[in-house]
């Protein structure tokens, strides 16, 4: 310890469910040093999936029960109460409904308050959030966006996009994600052991896809790609891993069958494993439409796995020269990267491979990105200027 007081943050999110913002939520929180930073978790809706390995980790975790509009009331009442009760020095916000909340239970506290920074780990939203109750959130957002102090973005077109829709905080701050490159790394057996366990000839060429099932991530535009790959690709094989990815969904079921590819496609659900699936494919591919900061093409890199993607969010950025990218909704174009993929020698796979953990470890290592919310965290606390973190410099350069 340095001897100075303890920083204490409240985290307040919407649940805990596996996905890539709570996954962020709970690297940092692990491993923030413990001797400068207290961190406690506020969930808006019941306790998710993750709640078991945040307190693992020794940081509780409070639940707010809200669920729906009615339920806010009492719900926002309930986080003033906790708020009041644990005594932040910062409130840091994850995603648009905890970034709405906790700016109004923040604002019913007693001063001095806390101050307030919100966490916006997405690019362009889905249409969900183009008309209706999603339209109205974002623009009530953009109109608050000057309260928090700062707003912290994943990725620099998720600072474009929210820009260009009317955010205007004080100081936007870019903190990319970071990976732990000792549980996504390459493991001997990986490959054997899925293609064992699904039945899947060793010579095959295995293209993993990890996403939930949810419009954004575009399963339509992976079916056409995956058939045409398989039209041209006697050996390939694809695993697709997530929640609500199940034989007996609808959808996922029609899709197989218009294809005709059911022989070539495994679904294995929701997985805790993802960090040994990525180590055993060849590819993995994200099809999203909508994106901020692609968590699946960093993990999949670290495990030595090239990937496939879509031109969404910062994903240009993280593949770099180590895997192709394609436009959004472009089956074709995706369909002859994994063919060309499918026909590098190992020896070329395996220097790409290696290219792609190199660059992870190098730009997004997971004990850089700790450091930096410390030095933020830190600056915040102090009352520094933030201009050191600021990122609109880096927007700007990168349009």
């Amino acid at each position: 310890s340095t001897g100075q007081a303890v920083i204490r943050i409240a985290h307040v999110i919407t649940d805990l469910h596996q996905n890539g913002a709570e996954m962020a939520l709970l690297r940092l929180s692990s491993r923030i040093d413990r001797d400068a930073f207290q961190s406690r978790v506020f969930t808006l809706k019941d306790r998710g999936t993750l709640t078991g390995a945040f307190e693992d980790a020794g940081i509780p975790v409070e639940s707010m029960s809200m669920s729906g509009a009615a339920s806010l009331p009492a719900g926002l009442w309930r986080l003033r109460r906790q708020l009041n009760s644990y005594k932040p020095d910062i409130v840091q916000t994850w995603l648009y409904h905890a970034d709405l909340v906790g700016t109004f239970a923040r604002a019913m506290l007693a001063r001095p308050r806390p101050l307030l920074t919100w966490n916006i780990r997405c690019s362009r939203m889905d249409s969900r959030y183009e008309r209706g109750t999603g339209a109205l959130l974002l623009r009530t957002l953009a109109h608050l966006s000057s309260r928090p102090r700062a707003v912290v973005v994943n990725s620099l077109s998720g600072l474009t996009f929210h820009r260009s829709i009317g955010y205007r905080p004080r100081e936007w701050v870019h903190m990319a994600n970071g990976f732990d490159c000792d549980e996504f790394r390459p493991r001997e057996g990986a490959r054997d052991a899925l293609l064992t366990r699904l039945g899947i000839p060793k010579d095959s060429f295995v293209v993993g896809f990890v996403a939930r099932n949810d419009p954004i991530k575009d399963h339509a535009t992976f079916f056409a790609a995956a058939a045409e790959v398989a039209a041209q690709r006697a050996n390939a094989h694809f695993v697709l891993v997530g929640a609500g990815i199940e034989p007996g969904d609808q959808q996922i079921k029609q899709s197989i069958a218009k294809h005709q590819i059911a022989d070539r496609v495994h679904l294995l659900g929701e997985r805790n494993d993802i960090a040994q699936l990525d180590a055993a494919f060849d590819v993995a591919v994200c099809a999203s439409r909508g994106e901020g900061f692609p968590n699946v093409l960093c993990e999949a890199m670290a495990a030595g796995t090239p990937c496939v993607s879509t031109d969404v969010g910062d994903a240009r950025t993280i593949i770099g020269d180590t895997g192709f990218v394609v436009d959004v909704g472009n089956s074709s174009g995706m369909a002859e990267a994994l063919v060309a993929l499918a026909d590098y020698s190992s020896a070329e796979m395996s220097k790409l491979s290696q290219r792609a953990r190199n660059r992870i470890k190098s730009r997004y290592s997971l004990d850089g990105a700790v450091a930096l919310y410390e030095r933020f965290y830190t600056s915040l606390a102090a009352g520094d200027d933030l201009t050191d973190f600021s990122a609109v410099t880096l927007a700007a350069a990168s349009e």
